[in-house]
């Protein structure tokens, strides 16, 4: 019962967390209008759906039996696409005027625990986990320096 209550609140901590990363980045791109280069919007579409493609394999399900043609997924989830890339690059601009770095420790024990997770090697997870924890960080002193209101609804 604990290790569900935990992972319950885990949950929902990461929940509210992406929530209010996405208003965070749906507030700064608003006042900061930058270009997105078509061809990284592309990239991000592209591995939008090879991650749903390889759920989709881990379940036994092929992109057929599931209906999905890469174009409609395209068409469905450019902007999507377009807010993840406006995203990154915010945060990276972030990150590096502000000097947010990420230690090898942290990059470490991140892999560490999604390879026992997932049963997949280390290195597979070191790049991704990278950038996750280069935008958390930004993230945290973003939230440092912000002035957040609650809003209604």
């Amino acid at each position: 019962k604990d290790q569900i209550r935990k992972s319950i609140e885990q949950e929902k901590e990461h929940r509210g967390r992406y929530q209010l990363s996405r208003e965070i980045i749906k507030q700064l791109a608003e006042k900061n209008k930058i270009p997105i280069p078509e061809g990284m919007i592309q990239v991000e579409l592209e591995s939008m759906f090879h991650q749903v493609e390889n759920s989709l394999r881990s379940r036994g399900v092929t992109l057929e039996q599931a209906g999905l043609k890469r174009e409609e997924f395209a068409s469905q989830n450019k902007e999507e696409a377009r807010f993840r890339v406006q995203g990154a690059l915010i945060f990276e601009a972030i990150a590096e005027r502000e000097a947010v770095r990420v230690t090898e420790e942290e990059v470490n024990q991140r892999i560490e625990a999604m390879a026992k997770e997932s049963g997949q090697p280390e290195e597979a997870w070191k790049k991704y986990y990278e950038a996750a924890i280069l935008e958390e960080k930004t993230l945290d002193f973003i939230l440092s320096k912000a002035k957040i209101k609650e809003g209604k609804g």
